[in-house]
């Protein structure tokens, strides 16, 4: 209620699950942002709102699924 900002560590794996289940908690055009290999040289960072960041995500091709930060909250506007 209060618009706060959501960190998930090492939730890559299951996004496809969790990103329905963020619909409960925030508005369909909440920005969310994946960092893919957070502070590795090959940091990659793909920014969205929930309801196109999976699309966003497919589009990029990325295939780790495991080392990531997920960003959620109008903080990132």
């Amino acid at each position: 209620e209060a618009g706060g900002t959501m960190v998930i560590f090492m939730g890559l794996k299951k996004i496809g699950e969790l990103i329905p289940k963020l619909y409960s908690y925030y508005p369909e055009d909440t920005p969310i942002a994946i960092v893919y290999r957070a502070g590795y040289p090959d940091e990659t960072i793909i920014k969205g709102k929930l309801n196109n960041i999976l699309k966003m995500i497919k589009e990029k091709g990325e295939k780790e699924n495991w080392l990531g930060l997920i960003y959620v909250g109008q903080c990132l506007e």
